[in-house]
C-alpha cells in the first residue's frame, strides 16, 4: 500500500479488484447462455445479478473520484 492512499482508498481498491473479475467471468457465462436463445430464466437472473455488480462498480467509481478530488483540494 502506497503511503499517499488513504485507507479508504485502499479498500475502494481492494474491492474493485475483485468484483472486475467477477464482472468478467459473468460476461463470459452470459455470452454462452445468450447463445441458447431467449426466454432463458438463468440468463434473466445472471442479467440481473451482472446489472447489480454494475451499480456497485459505479459507485466505487465515484467515491474514488471524491477522495480523489477532496486529496488534491
Amino acid at each position: 500500500m502506497s503511503s499517499s492512499k488513504s485507507p479508504e482508498r485502499q479498500f475502494l481498491h481492494d474491492i474493485a479488484t475483485p468484483l472486475g473479475t467477477a464482472m468478467f467471468l459473468l460476461d463470459i457465462l452470459q455470452e454462452k447462455m445468450s447463445a441458447r436463445g431467449p426466454g432463458d430464466e438463468d440468463l434473466e437472473h445472471l442479467n440481473g445479478a451482472i446489472e447489480a455488480l454494475q451499480k456497485l462498480k459505479q459507485h466505487i467509481v465515484q467515491r474514488r473520484q471524491a477522495l480523489t478530488s477532496a486529496q488534491s483540494s
